[in-house]
């Protein structure tokens, strides 16, 4: 699928004659078309006729409107918005294209050279480089549960045996769905395979033809946590906003790893509560904007044990606390 041609605004009259807001209104439109493409192209590459230089193509054209924009309306607080938004789906593209599911350790300042000097995500990449590094995390639609399941991976092997053999059991009673608990033996089993406490180690480990068994666990079980817990009406706001007709259809949905679909707020205070983890969420460009960044996600019962996701625009990398 690919989306309607886009005319380039230097080349067409519309992006010379349109009021300013209204131009700015359309690059946004087809920002969102390509991105739903995007997203459909990464959650099932065998069915997609997009090819390298249409993305290039489209990436370039969207491109050139800004620049349009730009010249017409310096002031636009859209300019910005939109410039972050072009070099997101980027970074999305980049990221699914041959990259680890878990990338190697790196700094949030060299992060921060990928986007433009004054932007708002590379501000807050900046801002935040003092606390956290960042270990990337690929941008398949599974990111929010690949991170999860990191930092819990991170946190699991440093416990003794003893402490992950209760931690597994008491999971392991908050539902009764057996192919949940399947799922469970599965990543306890991936768990105790884990070759060191090591990131040199373990990096590689979770890069291996195994990778998505947590991810699968994490999906299923946030979407049992949230069939239980959450209010109908939530689940079916949050099916109208995928699309869909029900709550039960978007829960479906969303535990289909093959569909990858994108995990948020709903998924993260259910993974907080079932896994018994405080999850912290920096929304960096926020930040960068010098507003509250932070967002805390915490399990009914107390705990010590946190994952610190970074956020940028639909996507999370798992941010690393510097000692």
């Amino acid at each position: 699928m690919i989306p309607p041609q886009f005319e380039p605004a230097d080349s067409s009259s519309y992006g010379l004659t349109a009021k300013p807001a209204e131009f700015a209104q359309e690059i946004q439109n087809n920002l969102g078309k390509l991105q739903k493409t995007i997203q459909q192209q990464i959650a099932d590459p065998k069915s997609s006729t997009l090819t390298e230089e249409d993305l290039k193509a489209f990436f370039d054209i969207i491109g050139k409107d800004i620049a349009v924009l730009e010249k017409r309306d310096k002031s636009s607080p859209k300019i910005e918005q939109l410039q972050n938004k072009l070099i997101e789906l980027k970074d999305i593209v980049e990221s699914a294209r041959e990259s680890p599911f878990v990338g190697e350790k790196i700094s949030l300042v060299e992060r921060a050279k990928g986007y433009t000097a004054e932007s708002a995500v590379a501000k807050g990449l900046q801002a935040l480089d003092s606390k956290y590094q960042m270990l990337p995390i690929k941008g398949d639609g599974h990111c929010l549960f690949r991170s999860v399941s990191v930092g819990l991976i991170s946190i699991l092997v440093k416990k003794s045996d003893e402490e992950r053999a209760k931690y597994f059991k008491d999971l392991q009673a908050t539902f009764t769905d057996s192919s949940l608990q399947e799922k469970l033996t599965a990543f306890q089993k991936f768990i105790e395979e884990s070759p060191s406490k090591k990131d040199s180690k373990l990096i590689p480990f979770l890069n291996s033809a195994k990778a998505n068994i947590p991810v699968d666990f994490l999906r299923s079980l946030a979407c049992d946590y949230n069939r239980k817990n959450a209010s109908k009406e939530v689940l079916n706001v949050m099916a109208q906003a995928n699309g869909l007709s029900s709550g039960e259809e978007y829960l479906k949905s969303m535990s289909d790893p093959s569909q990858a679909k994108y995990g948020d707020e709903l998924e993260i205070q259910a993974l907080a509560a079932a896994l018994g983890i405080k999850v912290r969420v920096e929304n960096v460009a926020v930040a960068g904007r010098g507003g509250r960044a932070t967002t805390q996600y915490s399990p009914l019962s107390s705990t010590n044990d946190e994952v610190v996701l970074l956020f940028r625009s639909q996507h999370y990398d798992l941010g690393i606390k510097k000692q």
